[in-house]
């Protein structure tokens, strides 16, 4: 069972863990743009939550496809609605996924 005393830290960011619960993580310095920052996240996040459930509920993994959630089909009807369209949904997830890290390679976690 995990306590949420001050000094109890997550083990691999070393960011107390009552700090994570509670969002007291700094993304930039200005505290507005910050908390609006921070409630993007944790709306996706919980967004993203909801799809997987559903798409393991109904069976259908176009709900978790990178353009649907994007609404990209809003532009572009039916364009990405098959397996080649969720294929090409995934090889763009991960593309955006190496880039992000190769663009924060020298950054650390404070």
């Amino acid at each position: 069972m995990v306590t949420l005393e001050k000094h109890h830290y997550d083990k691999t960011h070393n960011i107390p863990l009552v700090e994570i619960i509670f969002m007291n993580i700094h993304i930039v310095k200005n505290k507005y743009l910050n908390a609006a920052l921070l409630l993007m996240l944790f709306s996706a996040v919980i967004h993203m939550v909801i799809l997987s459930y559903f798409a393991l509920r109904w069976g259908n993994m176009y709900l978790l496809n990178y353009f649907n959630i994007l609404d990209v089909d809003l532009f572009f009807p039916n364009i990405f609605n098959s397996i080649s369209g969720n294929i090409l949904s995934l090889c763009f997830v991960l593309l955006l996924y190496i880039l992000i890290l190769r663009v924060n390679k020298s950054h650390t976690i404070v």
